[in-house]
């Protein structure tokens, strides 16, 4: 089977590494198409040094921008599939990769969990011969497959990751003894419950813990603010999932990070604000902890510190990936070539 892969977005490099070695063991050929947004290509091509990657548009920021990446990244899709003649594509709520593929009559099976984007996430559904979602997201459709579980399972899955202890020499840490911290700007602690900067409030409280602290900051133009307190990430970092799950217990203002901690059973404070279906299993189950006031933060902090918290959430986390969920790569390759063995059938 010829098979493209859409990658739009940074975890969609995570969320498709261990699919393309599966898939090329089963002796598929492998095409990445990639938008030109940030480092995302150069990490694609550290990522899948062997693999044939084409750069396909340009990501912008303003609404004219992106009415015209919509435009100029469809006709490069579109004459893209005509040379190449898939047997199916896939990606991560790629609406754009569904319509070219639709408008060519070639599936396209798009992975997606982002119920509350609502316009992507309606596009995406519409176009895809396959929508392979979560089964904690309440929607249906003649073309929707659920799966049990989450998509960052398709990389964290101890099946295919092992945490690496070694990576803490490089930043002089301990096991269980440092705290994790993502900031995304827009959704930033610093401008929701608080009238000061409430992340560096929370970052000075841990110092007085004398707790060791590794800031992911995506607006590195606040830097100089953070720097005497801790230790901010030049991103990309290699092993990053292993430092979030040796960490005592981590704190996001993102949604995919704060997943990826529970996931590793690394207790997550979540301060976003977003209300997501996909939390919802993980929350219920008490290992993202979703808070926003600051004070209610520092409380937090004190009963993980003062509690075998961590242990208890890893012991949830296990039972769950053995009892509960399923092994998302599995997921992944299982729906993609059974779209894409449908297709030949059907054109002989």
């Amino acid at each position: 089977m010829k098979i493209v892969i859409d990658l739009r977005h940074y975890p969609h490099v995570n969320f498709f590494k261990n699919v393309v070695d599966v898939l090329k063991q089963k002796h598929h050929s492998i095409e990445l198409v990639v938008l030109d947004r940030g480092r995302l290509l150069d990490i694609a091509r550290e990522e899948y040094p062997d693999e044939n990657i084409k750069k396909l548009g340009r990501y912008f920021k303003s609404r004219l921008g992106l009415l015209r990446k919509v435009i100029v990244r469809e006709t490069l899709i579109l004459k893209y599939l005509i040379r190449v003649k898939p047997d199916v594509t896939t990606g991560v709520g790629s609406f754009l990769m569904g319509l070219g593929s639709s408008i060519l009559r070639i599936p396209s099976v798009q992975f997606y969990d982002d119920f509350e984007y609502k316009l992507n996430y309606n596009l995406a559904k519409y176009f895809s011969a396959k929508f392979v979602i979560p089964d904690s997201i309440a929607d249906d459709g003649k073309n929707v497959t659920k799966y049990r579980g989450f998509k960052e399972l398709a990389y964290l899955h101890p099946s295919y990751f092992t945490p690496n202890k070694e990576i803490l020499t490089q930043y002089k840490l301990k096991p269980d003894n440092y705290v994790f911290i993502r900031e995304v700007s827009k959704i930033s602690l610093n401008y929701r419950k608080s009238q000061n900067n409430g992340l560096l409030e929370i970052i000075k409280y841990l110092n007085k813990k004398k707790l060791p602290i590794l800031l992911s900051l995506e607006d590195k133009s606040f830097s100089k603010t953070y720097d005497p307190y801790c230790h901010i990430l030049q991103e990309p970092i290699e092993d990053i999932h292993s430092l979030i799950n040796f960490a005592s217990f981590a704190i996001s203002s993102g949604d995919t990070m704060a997943r990826e901690a529970a996931l590793l059973g690394t207790p997550a404070i979540y301060t976003g604000g977003r209300e997501m279906c996909i939390n919802k299993p993980l929350i219920e189950k008490g290992i993202i902890l979703k808070i926003e006031d600051e004070t209610a933060i520092k409380h937090k902090i004190d009963e993980i510190l003062n509690s075998n918290f961590k242990i208890q959430c890893k012991e949830i986390i296990e039972e769950a990936i053995s009892n509960e969920w399923d092994n998302t790569t599995d997921i992944i390759v299982e729906n993609i070539l059974e779209a894409a063995d449908k297709r030949r059938h059907s054109v002989k």
